[in-house]
This record gives structure tokens, C-alpha cells and sequence, in this order.
């Protein structure tokens, strides 16, 4: 008789966090991009992921300005991907999710993402 061969043993945790030098903050907080309203739903040092209405064309650069803690965040982001996730509760409109690549950050809005990242973190 053959031996029985765990099939699970080399199976992932899918409970599993994932390791990296670079590490994503879930943070809830309204943003504007462009002339666009949008909700922040995490940052990162290098990016940030947000749902808004409103199609962005991907590669194209926009501006992203949220209110952290009494200051301004304001800064220069490329599209890096753009997607319909499904339709915003309160008035039907079609609801969209980019993730936005930092291009050009002033000193001050480079502060507000560390203290993001470590206060939130």
C-alpha cells in the first residue's frame, strides 16, 4: 500500500503577511485629484491607492491634495493603473480605483507619508 502524501504541506498560509522593504498603510481619508473627489485607501513609500469618480487616463500625471493632522499634503503623481470597482453608494455614479505613483513631492508632503507610515504603521 502506498503512503499517503500530505498534499497540504506545501501550501501557503493564504493568513499570510507579506515581507518587503517597502510596506502599505490602510488609511481612510478624502483627497481631491485633480478636480476629482476621492477617498485614500492606502499609502505606501512609493505610491498611494485611491477610489474616486471619474476615469484617469493611465500614465498621465495629476495632483493629489488631502489634509493630514492640520497640514496640506500636495503632490505630482503618475497613473499607473485605473479601474471600474463598482458604483458609489450614495448617487449611482461608477466608482473607479488607481494606484498613483509618487513623481514630485515638496519636502512637507514627503514628511506627512513618513508620518503616515509611522504613526499609522
Amino acid at each position: 500500500m502506498k503512503d499517503k502524501v500530505d498534499l497540504k504541506a506545501d501550501k501557503v498560509d493564504l493568513k499570510a503577511v507579506r515581507r518587503s522593504s517597502r510596506f502599505r498603510v490602510p488609511i481612510t481619508r478624502p483627497v481631491k485629484i485633480g478636480l476629482k473627489e476621492g477617498t485614500l485607501v492606502d499609502v505606501s513609500s512609493a505610491n498611494a491607492f485611491v477610489t474616486h469618480s471619474g476615469a484617469l487616463k493611465v500614465q498621465s500625471e495629476v495632483t493629489m491634495t488631502f489634509d493630514y493632522n492640520g497640514r496640506k499634503f500636495t503632490g505630482r503623481l503618475r497613473v499607473g493603473s485605473c479601474g471600474v470597482v463598482g458604483r458609489q453608494s450614495a448617487s449611482g455614479d461608477t466608482l473607479y480605483a488607481s494606484r498613483l505613483y509618487f513623481t514630485d513631492l515638496p519636502e512637507e508632503s514627503q514628511r506627512i507619508i513618513e508620518d503616515i507610515l509611522t504613526t499609522t504603521g
